[in-house]
């Protein structure tokens, strides 16, 4: 029979793709450099030797041999781009996968292939907008999640497919409010189109995250100038003041506030319904409404007047995280006009011996907080201070929590640099509704503050080993918003663990590893 002898760099290469099956992470890893180096030295051996075997690799029923399959795929897309144009189909095909993980992974590498070679994704956003609009739920959510990606890296790729997107608002809006999400980041007015259809979903919802997740978009798009807060977004914001669902006016207040707090002047005429829905029978109402006043006052001494009296009422609410919203509202006030806490600082003093530990408690995070901002007016309690904060009520850590996670969603960059050591304290918290919190608050202040998140990565790797599930997840989904401003230290650090955890037992952290994988590699 007649055969053709291997060249010894093509069993150089049978060598290495065998050695992908290995279960050792470092060896297989390995094996993943060297062929990518290989491809940016001898691209057309990789091209004629193993292009045609990526499918069946990819494919491959062992979840070792695919993943490092696809590492390999995302390292020769970037290291050679003579073989750009033969792989991102490959890439493109992956989120078609059966296996929701290698889907989640073409996500994350999809909108790196935008950042570093866009022109070779524009043919390919039909196929991904066929997969948004598709029956397969999961399919669609992961295409959803590349846009989401790809909008982030290159906007001008994903605005043909944005009216798409908003049709399908109504149907699958909690898929739609993600995407939108990321591209929003660097391009809020690219959803200026989708605004009523937006405001149509707060309206009807019942899920505070779709409802909190439009606000935060149109919040967003505010931010943009005083010009499009007044004339696109706030007569929207009138509209749900009178909602009859309590997301609906939660939605409204959350926006008086961050639209309050570039643009303080436009939102003046709601102070009087501002201060009505501090009472409002829904408790995510006045939780919003505590923390909007707190935003308000920050640039306006003036509208500090009116609104610290009630703000300082929400101290004896019913509900902890309303009290935590009060709290920490305090410390936007004392920024900017430490005359108007002063006064109060004898109450919250008070406080500090109330019977009730989590009013106690709410009163001493209140009160380390003006004491960053305007030290001097809490300097003779500071002690009594320190010790009721020591006292580490659960209900106190929660509420604070929840609320540092809301602020952290947009961050002012002059006010709310100053949050971050207290989402860094919450991290060691011995309770996971509150460590869970403090991650997601860290991971949405990577984009305002890149380099003081990447201060803290170690402590987040700590948390890729933690043993709730849902910590784990956050922890990796971290990982892959810091990878978009320090990438090369953040593969040198994380890389070997969140390999690793593509096989973990809980598939929400295999998902979120993969997203991540896909961004870093």
């Amino acid at each position: 029979m007649f055969w053709k002898k291997k060249k010894p760099e093509e069993e150089e290469l049978d060598r290495l793709i065998s050695s992908m099956d290995s279960k050792n992470v470092s060896e297989s890893l390995s094996a993943v450099s060297s062929i990518v180096k290989m491809g940016t030295g001898s691209p057309e051996l990789v091209r004629e030797y193993l292009v045609p075997m990526m499918p069946k690799l990819l494919e491959d029923g062992k979840v070792h041999v695919r993943t490092r399959a696809a590492f390999t795929l995302s390292g020769l897309i970037f290291a050679a781009p003579e073989l750009r144009g033969d792989l991102i189909k490959y890439a493109i095909e992956l989120l078609r996968h059966k296996d929701r993980t290698m889907r989640l992974y073409a996500a994350g590498l999809l909108g790196r292939v935008a950042v570093e070679a866009p022109e070779h994704l524009k043919a390919f956003m039909g196929e991904i907008k066929e997969l948004l609009r598709g029956r397969d739920e999961l399919r669609a959510f992961d295409a959803s999640f590349a846009l989401g990606e790809i909008g982030f890296g290159a906007p001008f790729l994903v605005e043909d497919v944005i009216p798409t997107m908003t049709e399908l608002l109504e149907k699958r809006a909690e898929l739609i409010v993600n995407s939108f999400n990321s591209i929003t980041l660097k391009s809020p007015m690219l959803i200026k189109g989708s605004v009523p259809r937006l405001v149509e979903v707060v309206k009807r919802t019942k899920d505070l995250n779709i409802s909190w997740g439009i606000s935060t978009l149109l919040a967003r798009l505010s931010h943009t100038s005083a010009e499009v807060a007044e004339e696109l977004v706030l007569p929207y914001v009138e509209t749900l003041l009178e909602g009859k669902t309590g997301f609906a006016r939660a939605s409204a207040v959350y926006m008086i506030g961050e639209i309050g707090i570039r643009y303080p002047d436009l939102i003046r005429k709601h102070l009087p319904r501002m201060s009505g829905l501090s009472t409002d029978h829904e408790s995510i109402v006045r939780t919003f409404s505590a923390l909007s006043m707190g935003r308000v006052c920050y640039r306006s001494p003036e509208l500090a007047a009116t609104l610290v009296p009630e703000l300082l009422k929400l101290f004896n609410d019913m509900n902890d995280t309303v009290r935590g919203a009060a709290a920490i509202s305090l410390r936007y006030v004392a920024a900017s006009s430490p005359g108007r806490v002063e006064p109060i600082i004898q109450k919250l003093s008070k406080m500090l011996e109330d019977r009730d530990q989590v009013l106690r408690g709410f009163a001493s995070i209140g009160l380390r907080l003006v004491s960053q901002v305007a030290p001097d007016i809490v300097s003779d309690i500071a002690e009594r201070v320190s010790e009721r904060v020591a006292e580490g009520n659960v209900h106190v850590r929660r509420g604070a929590a929840f609320i540092l996670h809301v602020i952290s969603t947009i961050p002012d960059p002059d006010i709310d640099r100053g949050i971050l050591p207290e989402v860094v304290r919450l991290l060691d918290d011995q309770d996971s509704n509150v460590k869970v919190r403090a991650v997601l608050a860290l991971k949405s202040l990577v984009p305002a503050f890149p380099d003081l998140a990447k201060a803290q990565a170690p402590r987040i790797l700590e948390l890729l080993d933690d043993k709730d599930g849902l910590i784990r997840m956050q922890a990796s989904s971290f990982f892959g918003e810091i990878a978009y401003y320090h990438p090369e230290a953040v593969k040198d650090l994380v890389l070997s663990k969140m390999v690793i955890l593509l096989e973990d037992r809980e598939q929400q952290v295999r998902n979120a590893a993969a997203l991540s994988l896909g961004k870093i590699l």
